[in-house]
Parts: structure tokens; C-alpha cells; sequence
């Protein structure tokens, strides 16, 4: 595991590369989210970390806390090593009893990867626990593993309390595109009580409900790369009704968890930004922007949007009043900075393709087809009510990170985001098109709040 010997570059790094507003490690490589929760008043972002390289292996768990989903505080690490192997993907939840110190504490569920570390050669994968009462310290169920191997690397064990059985629910990736759901009374004895294929997906499941938009619920199944069925699940079964669905996430948009006791019942998710580039940096990956997801109705059927939390509205500040503009082929400035939170609405005839060029990175709308390009690769956005040969509309929202691109159009039905590293000596955003069209843009700009701290 050659990631743990390549050496962190020593001091903090050139930061010219660290997001300002999205979540990177203090130093080290960062990739999935782990153990999203809300607990004692707090977010809790754990994330499979090296500590000691900017390359994968070594698998830790780290661990962050918020009080804004925004602003994050990293602390020490929560899980790492032992003989049973090292600490892969995982989940929290909340278990709450009359026995438990304080009533309640916060308890991750996670895979121990055998064979991947000296120390556990020849063992194969197992789904532990550990626990804490404070959200500070954790202590290792002494009796762990408590789900023996299934399969060779079975892994990434996301766990649930569904009310209405009154049983603990863990999804769990066995190979291939393979899931299994086991039931549990206590988190320690498990039950499997179903098998499932998710089409095309793989790794780091997630199983939740979103409310229907004719009413009830709907339950999501999701997999690593963001694909998705929708069905509905009663404790015991898993019913797929429709899909899979392989939306268009952009090329560096990757194991996708949602937290568990959000206060309000949002239904909040964060996904690794994988495979950017951090030369020089002491770190290295990102999170994506905590986004909420809900269920909209389309002429196909229901799919799942996603919108930046709303939190991300009270920390950005807006650059004046926003910009009207003619747009020609000659580039035209719409906006500057590092870190911004853009708001776009575009109109342009359809033989007119727009283009928006982010610090080096380019985005392109053809208002005929209805094609978003960005990064090499494309989205469709639909325009419901644009006459025949008339005019088409996009409204588009933008985060735009130092090096990472966020980009959410039709009411978060299409979502994509990239990494990148920015043309040396950019201009701000410029923007511009082949025939008429106008453009009208709101810029906000986020302060810098991911700075490591001394």
C-alpha cells in the first residue's frame, strides 16, 4: 500500500488549492463519508482518511463537527487499525435506553478490512462496532466483529432504525452489484433477510425515504456512483417499483451518504468529490457541498433533485446589485473570485449555444438540445413551456470552490460537480454565445471558512 510511504509535503502546504467552504482534511488523503449524524447539537462527518500520506491506504476514520454544515472543526481520529484489518466505510446512528449513560449514545458501524494491513493478513472483511457518549471519544465493541464475513470484501454497512418494525436495518455491499439487508434487535445479533441486485452500481449503499409528491413515501436504494431505484419498504422487504436511474453527477462525484437524526427531517446528503488534483498540498480530495434531496415529479415518473443545504444561503453575501447582460461572442466578465455562490438565469435562442467559462473550466448550454457540457460530460435540461422556435431558459446555480465546480439546473433535477485545477492568471468568470441571448447573474460571495486552524 505504497500511499502510506509517500511523504506529506512539510508544512501546511501551498493552500492555494483548499476549498474555502467545502470540506477538506487538515492534512492527508480524504475519500468516503462516513457516520453522517446529528448528535448532541452537532453535525458529525467522519471520512476514510491517511493521516500519514496524500494517497489512498491506510484507511483511518476521521472525524469533523459543525454547527452550520458549513464550517467544520476537525478533530482527532476516531477509529484506526487493529488486527482485524483497517477501518473502510461505514455508518452512525443514535441508540437510545434507560441503561445507557445519559441515555443515549452515538454508535458507528463499520467494516474491518482484512488483508489489507500486516497485521490482518489473511483475515476477510467484518462489520464492527464502536461506541461513545460524548461524540469526542470512541471505545471498540470488545466482542467485534458482530457480523461475520460474507463474501470475501462484503463492506460499507449502513445502518437504520426503522420505527415501524422497531428493528435495526443494516444495507450492506456484498460483490459485484450485490446488496444484502440484515435486521438486528440490538446492533449486535443480525439476521440477513433479503438480497438485492442494484444494476450497473456498486459499494457504499444507502436506503432512506423521501416523501412521494402525490403523497406517502417512496423509498431510495442507492449505491456509489449515485444510482438509484425507488420502491418501498416495510421492514422486511425491500419492493423495487422503478429504476435503476443513472443520473448525470459529473466525473468526480462518488459514495454518497445521507445523515441519520437530522433535526427537521431534511433528508441531507454529502458525496466524496473524487479524483481531483492537489499538487504541492498537504492534503488531499474534498467533500462535495451538503445538498438536500427530495422527490420532484417528471413526465417520466418521479426522480430524485438535489439542492445545496439552505444554510449555504445565510453564509454567502451578495456583490452588489446582480448584472444584466447582452451576451455576444466576445467574452464578457459576469463575475470574480475564488469562492462564489452564483445564481443564473439565461435566455437564449435555440440556435444560440451559451458558454460560461469558470476560472479555466467551461461550461456549455445549447438551448436547442437542451445540453449541459461540462468536464466532458453532458446533461439534459429540460425547458417545459418554451415555444416552438422560441427562446429557451435555463436557470443554473453555481459553486465555485477554488478547484471544484458545483452545478445544479431544473430545480436540482440535474446536478453535476468537477474538480480542476484553475488556468494560471484566469480572469473572473466570463461569459458568452453564438447568436442572441442575455443573461442575468447574481453573484454571493463565501467567506473562506475551511481554512485549517493552528
Amino acid at each position: 500500500m505504497r500511499g502510506i510511504y509517500r511523504r506529506i509535503p512539510r508544512g501546511p502546504g501551498a493552500e492555494l488549492l483548499r476549498p474555502a467552504y467545502h470540506f477538506s482534511a487538515r492534512r492527508g488523503w480524504l475519500n468516503d463519508p462516513n457516520g453522517l449524524c446529528f448528535f448532541k447539537d452537532e453535525w458529525h462527518l467522519f471520512f476514510q482518511h491517511n493521516p500519514k500520506g496524500v494517497e489512498w491506504g491506510n484507511m483511518h476514520w476521521g472525524h469533523a463537527v459543525s454547527r452550520d454544515l458549513l464550517s467544520w472543526e476537525e478533530l482527532p481520529l476516531a477509529l484506526s487499525p487493529d488486527r482485524l484489518g483497517t477501518m473502510f466505510s461505514g455508518s452512525a446512528v443514535v441508540q437510545r435506553g434507560p441503561e445507557l449513560p445519559g441515555g443515549e449514545r452515538l454508535v458507528l458501524a463499520y467494516t474491518a478490512a482484512g488483508s489489507t494491513s500486516l497485521r490482518s493478513l489473511g483475515r476477510r472483511s467484518t462489520q464492527c462496532l464502536a461506541y461513545s457518549a460524548d461524540g469526542r471519544s470512541f471505545e471498540k465493541d470488545r466482542r467485534n466483529p458482530v457480523l461475520a464475513p460474507i463474501g470475501f470484501m462484503s463492506r460499507d454497512p449502513k445502518v437504520f432504525r426503522h420505527e415501524p418494525s422497531g428493528r435495526w436495518i443494516m444495507a450492506l455491499f456484498i460483490e459485484g452489484t450485490s446488496f444484502a439487508l440484515l435486521a438486528s434487535e440490538d446492533l449486535r445479533s443480525w439476521e440477513r433477510i433479503q438480497d438485492l441486485e442494484l444494476p450497473g452500481s456498486g459499494e457504499c449503499p444507502d436506503l432512506f425515504p423521501l416523501a412521494a409528491p402525490g403523497g406517502g413515501e417512496t423509498w431510495v436504494l442507492m449505491a456509489a456512483d449515485g444510482g438509484y431505484c425507488l420502491g418501498s419498504f416495510d421492514g422486511t422487504r425491500y419492493a423495487i417499483e422503478s429504476g435503476p436511474f443513472a443520473p448525470e453527477l459529473g466525473p468526480n462525484f462518488y459514495a454518497p451518504q445521507t445523515f441519520s437524526e437530522v433535526p427537521d427531517g431534511r433528508r441531507i446528503q454529502v458525496a466524496w468529490m473524487r479524483g481531483g488534483s492537489y499538487p504541492g498540498e498537504a492534503f488531499s480530495q474534498q467533500m462535495g457541498i451538503p445538498t438536500e434531496l427530495s422527490l420532484a415529479p417528471t413526465p417520466e415518473g418521479p426522480r430524485i433533485a438535489r439542492r445545496p443545504v439552505r444554510e449555504l444561503d445565510g453564509a454567502s453575501a451578495a456583490e452588489g446589485a446582480p448584472a444584466e447582460l447582452e451576451l455576444g461572442e466576445a467574452p464578457r466578465p459576469i463575475a470574480s473570485g475564488e469562492a462564489l455562490d452564483l445564481r443564473l438565469e439565461i435566455e437564449a435562442a435555440q440556435d444560440s449555444p451559451v458558454a460560461i467559462d469558470f476560472r479555466g473550466l467551461k461550461l456549455v448550454w445549447r438551448p436547442g438540445s437542451g445540453e449541459l457540457s461540462c468536464a466532458g460530460r453532458v446533461a439534459r435540461c429540460a425547458a417545459p413551456g418554451a415555444a416552438a422556435g422560441g427562446p429557451r431558459r435555463l436557470e443554473l446555480r453555481a459553486l465555485l470552490d477554488r478547484s471544484s465546480l458545483e452545478l445544479f439546473a431544473q430545480g436540482g433535477l440535474v446536478a453535476m460537480g468537477a474538480c480542476f485545477i484553475p488556468r494560471a492568471g484566469a480572469p473572473g468568470i466570463l461569459a458568452s454565445a453564438r447568436g442572441k441571448a442575455r443573461l442575468r447573474a447574481e453573484a454571493r460571495r463565501v467567506p473562506d471558512l475551511m481554512r485549517p486552524r493552528p
